[in-house]
């Protein structure tokens, strides 16, 4: 079935894709790469976030959420991240009842790249000296 306000090229290559399998090879590609970084993703934030960090185990989606131990505060502690050119979502932007201060959404969808591995390392080193010390 063709629809007139699109381009018969773009419908066709889309009709391709889907009748030839071309595209359940590439979902099932981008699933497997999806999977591996979930798991590189919670490996090195269970590794370089601070003690007391929990984690989410999804079973779908493109997002960790990450409980940081309570006394930190992921809207507050954004301006430092900003600086070093890092970012998340912070877990209260997601809250109706503005809770969730300690929470952050961490996305893996992306290439797994030497510069994703560095900026969860720095973010976890940011996470870890902002916890007070005791004594």
């Amino acid at each position: 079935m063709l629809n007139g306000s699109t381009s018969n090229f773009s419908q066709r290559v889309v009709h391709q894709l889907l009748h030839t399998g071309t595209y359940d090879r590439h979902l099932q590609k981008f699933r497997l790469e999806l999977h591996k970084n979930l798991v590189r993703t919670t490996a090195l934030i269970e590794q370089v976030f601070p003690e007391g960090t929990r984690i989410t185990r999804p079973k779908g989606g493109l997002v960790v959420w990450v409980a940081l131990p309570g006394v930190l505060d992921t809207t507050k502690l954004q301006d430092a991240v900003f600086k070093q050119e890092l970012a998340y979502a912070p877990g209260e932007i997601f809250s109706a009842g503005g809770g969730y201060h300690n929470y952050l959404r961490i996305c893996y969808c992306h290439l797994w790249s030497p510069k994703i591995e560095k900026a969860i390392v720095k973010l976890g080193q940011i996470f870890t000296d902002k916890i007070p010390r005791q004594g």
